[in-house]
């Protein structure tokens, strides 16, 4: 399977729409606490 593309404003961050967080160039996130997990979401084109 190849990846085309991510698809524009799909990113997000425990369930919450970052829209204009940008895999292809990078994001930052809050510190987390030791133990602290975070949920990071983002759709792709592929063939």
């Amino acid at each position: 399977m190849e990846i085309k593309c991510y698809l524009v404003k799909s990113v997000k961050i425990n369930g919450i729409s970052q829209p204009t967080y940008d895999p292809e160039i990078g994001f930052a996130l809050n510190n987390l606490a030791v133990g602290e997990s975070a949920i990071i979401e983002f759709k792709v084109m592929a063939n």
